[in-house]
């Protein structure tokens, strides 16, 4: 279990974001102050996203719709679908606090297998906007044991809680298709070969010949089924793997190279578009 925080300058004041990462899932706790604060572009994660927060209202673009997230309220966002906040503000008004739990499906699978006794499909959640009491202080009583000495077990018990009650409260089974359709298991091939060459400087061109479509084509049915553009999907990927690759103490310029960033400064100018904060400030220890 690794624990790292990092903070930054804005306006004589600082945000500070605090990361650990168990059992491969990763948690990041953000305390953002007034000042200046860009658009997060819409984005995906591979996992499933579990956000709450206590003081502050937020919001998401999501599956074609605007979807409040009140205070005290969770926001859970599945793996893969595009999302992006609604605050279209510059400057932040006030202090913003909020917890994140980024979980991959896999481990979401194994959970729902125990407590179904289904041997196929995911967890799917209907409502992108809950409201759980119990929850929220299960999921409190979880992140607090990351501020004080407690053991993995503690941690690795309340965690599964947290996990379990998620699931037997909102989650409703919905079986992954044994046959996709065509063009779904055409973008499925770009998504899977983007990610497994992410540091080449691939074209559109190269991907439509590799499914056999015109680029046109492909342009068309990627963003009809992900929500966003292939070079879009393919920058957002670099981000997500700068953040695994910085979790392992690599340096900022290998990070680069092996997300696939032309150079430090581009790797710099994207990481801080969707996390608002430089990498060389996100991992940087106590």
């Amino acid at each position: 279990m690794h624990q790292n925080h990092f903070e930054t300058n804005l306006t004589n004041a600082k945000h500070t974001i605090k990361t650990w990462q168990l059992e491969g899932i990763l948690l990041e706790w953000y305390h953002l102050v007034p000042g200046p604060a860009g658009p997060i572009p819409k984005h995906c994660h591979p996992e499933y996203q579990l956000g709450f927060s206590q003081d502050t209202n937020g919001g998401y673009f999501y599956r074609g719709g605007g979807h409040p997230v009140p205070m005290g309220h969770f926001s859970l966002l599945h793996s893969g679908e595009v999302h992006a906040t609604t605050r279209k503000q510059t400057w932040l008004e006030q202090y913003r606090t909020y917890w994140m739990l980024y979980i991959h499906p896999d481990r979401l699978s194994e959970v729902f297998t125990a407590l179904s006794g289904s041997s196929t499909g995911l967890p799917f959640f209907d409502n992108p906007v809950i409201y759980d009491r119990t929850l929220a202080t299960q999921f409190l009583q979880f992140f607090g044991t990351f501020q004080q000495q407690t053991s993995t077990l503690e941690r690795t018990t309340l965690l599964s809680i947290c996990l379990n009650q998620l699931i037997q409260r909102h989650a409703e089974q919905r079986v992954v298709p044994q046959i996709p359709k065509r063009d779904r298991h055409r973008v499925q091939q770009v998504q899977d070969y983007l990610m497994a060459h992410l540091t080449e400087n691939v074209s559109l061109d190269q991907l439509a010949q590799l499914v056999g479509l015109s680029p046109y084509h492909l342009h068309h049915i990627f963003q009809q089924e992900v929500g966003m553009a292939p070079h879009q999907y393919q920058i957002q990927a670099r981000v997500n793997r700068a953040k695994q690759l910085l979790h392992q103490g690599l340096s900022l310029r290998q990070v680069a190279e092996d997300a696939g960033f032309s150079d430090q400064s581009h790797l710099t100018r994207q990481f801080k578009r969707f996390l608002q904060v430089t990498p060389g400030r996100y991992l940087r220890q106590k």
